[in-house]
């Protein structure tokens, strides 16, 4: 006992001899501080060579002091030495660092290489820094003094307009200090949530005091593609991720390189990371946009979708899905509108359409006469009109309107998604029958290549259909009449006379259709193909039957293009078309 209390109050002592140490010292440094500043003041009454020492240290003393505030800007180093001596927020005050770079604001524009040669400026230092092994990670120590030098340096002019102070220059990785912002540390720590959850807050405060500055603006987001960078990373940062995407929701649907959304980068992390940024998607696009992210394609083809569920699992993917939907129920999916949209935008996989159709199984039998063509659609076509007394019947007839309004018919749906599979399916279908059919290696033979042309010149016999063209137009007397009439009180009839066989609009016509039917020849390659199969055609004489339909095929739309180039349809003949077609109806 008594033990103890002796070296208590031994440190004790020690505690106060150190304490009166340090009070002895700062009272010298102040007394020399006072001695330096009485000097200064009085330097012209020294004699001559004292002042040219006084004036050789002042030089030497600012040099000096201005490289220490440039090494304390550029020594970021992240290990835990207590021999660091750089900015430290936990240390260092911002009123302090800024009063040091307005004596010296040139260190702001000093660059200087790093270890791999690279140069750049100080506030470029202070988001990351590399740590022993060369990986980059988050400098939480000195990142909340980005938005006092990015001030100075823009109120001293030390950088363009558009570099804002330092925070847009590239370095030579392409980035700036907004992208170094989005950054999140790659490190796997046992107390890993609590780490990240503190650089998040820590790199928040700096966006918001930037944004407050005026030196972070709405258009940086989707400008610096800030949202894919800060969803790239193994852990989001939900407070900044939360920031950006309330400040500008649009930038959810906004393409990056090789066109991924923000959704396509958060699965290089977890299905937590994934959920989270899909979640935002339906919670500021619930209706249709929303559901449709996960099904966009990327430049390759592939969807967010496709690469979650080769990530994580088909299963987990789909638990993912459905109950994030779940948790907003209270604004649904437009199911009707999400099908049509993903089903008319060619971006959206077809994997969009299935899986609303697998939530609403009987959504196209409901569509379906809504989406008939106007004629079998129209309020006229349902029983009842507006003016009787069943209220079902209105009811039906305003649907009508309304649905006819908002949705597109059937043809065009058709148009715009479905003929693109079936193209697709021709395409194929005709490379794995007829495409196999041409022998190209026959066609290095002159002996193949002249018949060919011989047996193309005999297909020209098509053109003598267009000896059985019809006259479709009439010449308009109207002018003729109308000329000599001119003193008559009487208007002129407008009268017509038949076109000339051969002749102006007639002869036009006639080249159309022969051009046309030169190009039909695929029942010719049907028969050849039997012909060959069967050995009534020798191999030689079927090639040079195929180059001759090949020409024909190629040679037929080039002289019908030329033909409609030099004599263009007009909207007159269209409408003689259309008052034919009436007459003929009428008669």
């Amino acid at each position: 006992m008594e033990a103890n209390i002796e070296e208590n109050e031994m440190d004790q002592h020690e505690e106060a001899a150190q304490l009166e140490q340090q009070q002895v010292a700062a009272a010298e440094t102040k007394q020399r501080h006072l001695t330096i500043s009485s000097v200064l003041e009085r330097k012209e009454k020294f004699p001559l060579r004292n002042r040219k020492k006084i004036d050789v240290l002042i030089e030497e003393f600012l040099r000096e002091l201005g490289n220490d505030i440039d090494d304390m800007l550029y020594e970021n180093e992240l290990d835990d030495a207590d021999n660091y001596d750089g900015l430290d927020s936990d240390r260092d005050t911002e009123e302090e660092v800024e009063t040091a770079i307005r004596f010296f604001p040139e260190v702001l524009t000093r660059s200087i290489k790093d270890d791999e040669g690279h140069l750049h400026y100080p506030i470029q230092g202070l988001a990351i820094a590399r740590d022993e092994d060369g990986m980059w990670q988050c400098n939480v120590r000195t990142v909340s003094f980005i938005p006092i030098v990015a001030r100075v340096a823009v109120e001293f002019g030390l950088f363009e307009e558009d570099e804002r102070g330092g925070l847009l220059s590239i370095d030579d990785e392409s980035c700036n200090v907004l992208h170094h912002l989005m950054a999140c540390d790659p490190i796997k720590l046992e107390n890993r949530e609590q780490h990240h959850e503190a650089v998040d807050d820590k790199y928040l405060q700096v966006l918001i005091k930037l944004r407050q500055l005026d030196l972070l603006k709405k258009k940086d987001i989707q400008s610096y593609d800030l949202l894919h960078r800060l969803c790239h990373n193994d852990y989001i940062p939900e407070k900044r991720y939360k920031m950006l995407v309330e400040w500008d929701p649009n930038a959810l649907t906004q393409n990056y390189r090789f066109g991924q959304l923000p959704l396509n980068e958060a699965i290089v992390g977890s299905i937590k990371g994934f959920q989270f940024v899909f979640e935002y998607g339906i919670r500021y696009f619930p209706k249709k946009k929303g559901i449709s992210l996960l099904f966009r394609k990327m430049n390759f083809g592939r969807t967010a979708f496709q690469h979650a569920c080769r990530n994580f699992g088909d299963q987990k993917v789909m638990k993912v899905v459905e109950d994030t939907l779940a948790c907003y129920s209270g604004t649904p999916v437009n199911v009707p509108e999400a099908l049509l949209s993903a089903a008319i935008d060619e971006n959206v996989h077809l994997d969009c359409v299935y899986f609303l159709l697998r939530r609403e199984p009987d959504l196209l039998l409901k569509l379906l006469p809504q989406l008939l063509p106007s004629s079998l659609s129209s309020p006229a076509s349902v029983t009842g009109s507006p003016n009787d007394n069943d209220d079902d019947n209105k009811k039906n007839v305003e649907q009508q309107h309304q649905l006819q309004r908002l949705r597109p018919r059937l043809d065009e749906l058709f148009r715009y998604q479905f003929k693109r599979m079936i193209d697709w399916l021709v395409k194929i279908i005709f490379a794995a029958s007829i495409g196999f059919q041409v022998p190209v290696r026959s066609f290095g033979d002159t002996t193949v290549i002249s018949r060919g042309f011989l047996l193309a010149l005999a297909l020209t016999r098509k053109l003598a259909v267009r000896l059985l063209t019809p006259i479709f137009f009439d010449v308009d007397n109207s002018n003729d009449n109308k000329n000599d009439n001119d003193n008559s009180s009487v208007s002129p009839a407008t009268t017509s006379i038949p076109s000339k066989r051969f002749r102006g609009k007639h002869l036009r016509d006639c080249f159309v259709v022969g051009f046309s039917m030169m190009g039909e020849a695929e029942f010719a390659l049907v028969v050849a193909v039997f012909g060959v199969s069967e050995g009534l055609v020798p191999p030689d004489i079927y090639a040079s039957i195929v180059w001759a339909i090949l020409l024909s095929t190629l040679i037929s739309p080039l002289l019908l293009r030329a033909t409609l180039f030099f004599f263009p349809y007009t909207h007159a003949d269209n409408d003689d078309v259309n008052d034919d077609a009436n007459d003929s109806k009428q008669s």
